[in-house]
């Protein structure tokens, strides 16, 4: 599962990350600007994937300048690319500490904390996440993970057909054990079957059924 789970991540940050808006801008403004135009660089290097890069430089950055929830966001999200979920979320819980509202924070720490088996507080970020991008569909899919742990088959089905409806594909999770056993689960899986029959093609029913 912990594959899977780093992929709908990845997914996620490169789809949903804030971008500034530019143009006429208070002078106060100027060193959220800063931030946030040095928070890109480093931004850059996690894009490329040279994550042990962005970590040097985002720490340079605080060294130099100060530190932003921008800048230790993106350090945050290299060190979780390269496994170091402690380093990471101590700098995810420090950029919504000063920014509740950054929806990439705010799903990258439900991930960490999804992956330890802490659901209730995975839920939260998850939901603050849907509702800050309610047009990406992963964190509407992550409820549905909760709700499916949970045995909630109504909140299940409500999640995932959002999900759907912003772009999900089952054929991401063919290969996650927990969505095969959900599959074959006798509540849950007539929704999924539904779901798939109405949205997707029903030969990843099968696919998806197979233990």
């Amino acid at each position: 599962m912990k594959r899977a789970l780093i992929v709908v991540a990845m997914v996620w940050t490169g789809f949903a990350r804030s971008k500034p808006a530019w143009g006429t801008r208070d002078p106060s403004d100027y060193r959220s600007e800063l931030y946030q135009r040095l928070a890109r660089e480093v931004e850059g290097l996690n894009q490329a994937g040279h994550f042990a890069e962005a970590i040097a430089l985002g720490e340079r950055i605080e060294r130099r300048v100060e530190a932003s929830p921008w800048v230790q966001y993106e350090i945050g999200f290299a060190q979780n690319a390269l496994g170091n979920t402690d380093a990471a979320l101590k700098l995810f819980n420090e950029t919504i500490r000063v920014m509740p509202d950054y929806a990439p924070a705010r799903y990258d720490r439900g991930e960490i904390l999804l992956l330890r088996g802490m659901n209730d507080e995975a839920r939260i970020d998850f939901a603050v996440a849907a509702e800050l991008k309610p047009y990406h569909w992963a964190a509407f899919f992550r409820l549905a993970h909760l709700d499916a742990r949970s045995g909630d088959k109504e909140a299940f089905e409500v999640h995932l057909t959002e999900a759907i409806r912003q772009g999900f594909d089952f054929r991401s999770i063919l290969g996650d054990p927990d969505w095969r056993k959900w599959a074959n689960d006798k509540q849950l899986g007539p929704v999924i079957a539904r779901l798939i029959t109405v949205y997707g093609d029903e030969a990843l029913l099968d696919q998806l059924r197979q233990e």
